[in-house]
């Protein structure tokens, strides 16, 4: 009787392991070629607050995880393109945005290549009612800075970003579900220029 029982331990066992074994296939033959994709799964992008402000919605639109191609002009008038990853998502209880830019240093982009390690920045945005804007700041690890806070305006299914000065704009245009570009220009005179410009793809 007990080596009957033993028996039955035995099979019991042997089939827990074929099927755990099973598992681990199943779930290594379903991971995503991606291993961004994988990650992103794990992010918490919060949600809109019904109670902010509805215009939280005009950069809300962006929340997710974007793929990117940049490129940025250099002094011989031609552009460097570098690869980067863009995640938005809502904080603060879904009364803003925060948004955070990552260059591997792998991929020898522009940034990385200055610095010599991954380059990273993060925007926190908010929509401030008592102007009817949008303000935001910037800092990143090229110059440990925080940068002064910039105001945003959604005009024509355009955001445009300034500080005021007349002199640069950053504009995020072709507004879609899952593209969108973004260009930083410059004005000298009553001419303006192309100093960096980006196309992201939704991931």
């Amino acid at each position: 009787m007990e080596k009957q029982g033993n028996l039955i331990i035995t099979i019991l066992l042997a089939l827990i392991i074929i099927g755990l074994g099973s598992t681990i296939y199943i779930m290594n033959s379903h991971k995503s070629e991606n291993p961004l994709l994988t990650k992103n799964m794990q992010i918490d992008y919060g949600e809109y607050n019904p109670d902010a402000p509805i215009e939280t919605k005009q950069f809300g639109q962006l929340v997710g995880v974007w793929s990117c191609i940049s490129e940025d002009l250099m002094p011989d008038s031609t552009f460097y393109q570098s690869r980067a990853t863009w995640i938005f998502k809502y904080i603060l209880d879904g009364y803003a945005i925060e948004d955070i830019w990552s260059e591997k240093k792998e991929d020898k982009t522009n940034n990385t290549l200055r610095i010599g390690r991954d380059f990273k920045g993060k925007n926190i945005r908010m929509y401030n009612l008592q102007i009817k804007k949008w303000q935001c700041v910037w800092l990143e690890n090229r110059t440990n800075t925080i940068f002064p806070v910039w105001e945003a305006e959604y005009k024509n299914d355009e955001i445009v970003m300034h500080d005021g000065s007349g002199t640069w704009e950053i504009v995020f245009f072709n507004l879609t579900r899952n593209s969108f570009d973004w260009k930083y220009w410059t004005k000298n005179q009553d001419e303006w220029s192309i100093v960096s410009k980006i196309q992201c793809s939704r991931l």
